[in-house]
């Protein structure tokens, strides 16, 4: 198992209101390593290691998108465990992951009626295929659109931008596109509450994702 733990913000300086979401991985994973990205480690990772991308990370519109990205290529190149840093932890996150090379659970909230589709608020990547060939053809998702919906105004269009370029509509079609059938775990392992308040006591979760929505307000994209 790859006990490394990998946390995204932009300029590396975690706001005090996600500090307890932070210190909750750390406290339930005491035998792993963390490490907090900025966006600027992301960019040089990317160019060091994965320069093919680096124009299309370069040209996205919305930083939320380069931060979106960049989760697929630290856990390509370092393996671990990514997660959002609005997800609280009440729990070590391995009897979930069970000695498998890849942990994806399922996104909460549909995007499209009937649809399911994979966060990409939190997975764990142990020399998987899956992240390593997501890493060789995001380029080629990024150049097609395979989202043939239509958005029904200019929010909505710039929302599913970020969601299919690199947030779990892209993940969902990479998924879809490979024929891949490994397990996509229940989201309610993480989403079953909307604050950690109230699954403070329910022992058949591992934590809570918040939703903060940082990188969007309701009529456009802010990050």
């Amino acid at each position: 198992m790859k006990k490394n733990l990998h946390q995204i913000w932009d300029n590396g300086i975690l706001p005090d209101k996600y500090k307890i979401n932070q210190q909750s991985l750390i406290d339930n994973h005491k035998d792993w390593n963390y490490k907090l990205w900025n966006i600027d480690e992301c960019r040089e990772l990317i160019k060091e290691k994965y320069n093919y991308f680096l124009d299309t990370f370069d040209n996205y519109e919305y930083k939320i998108q380069r931060i979106d990205a960049s989760k697929f290529f630290i856990l390509d190149a370092y393996n671990g465990l990514y997660c959002d840093t609005d997800i609280f932890f009440f729990k070590n996150i391995e009897t979930l992951i069970n000695n498998e090379n890849i942990l994806l659970l399922k996104e909460s909230d549909s995007f499209y009626k009937g649809e399911e589709f994979i966060t990409n608020s939190i997975f764990y990547n142990n020399n998987s295929i899956f992240f390593n060939k997501l890493c060789k053809q995001i380029k080629y998702f990024n150049l097609i659109d395979r989202n043939n919906r239509i958005a029904q105004n200019q929010w909505q269009t710039d929302i599913i931008n970020v969601l299919t370029k690199a947030g779990p509509i892209l993940l969902s079609n990479f998924y879809k596109a490979n024929n891949f059938n490994f397990e996509i775990k229940s989201c309610l392992f993480f989403e079953k509450y909307r604050k950690k308040e109230e699954g403070k006591d329910d022992n058949t979760i591992y934590g809570v994702h918040e939703y903060s929505n940082s990188w969007f307000d309701k009529d456009k994209v802010l990050l």
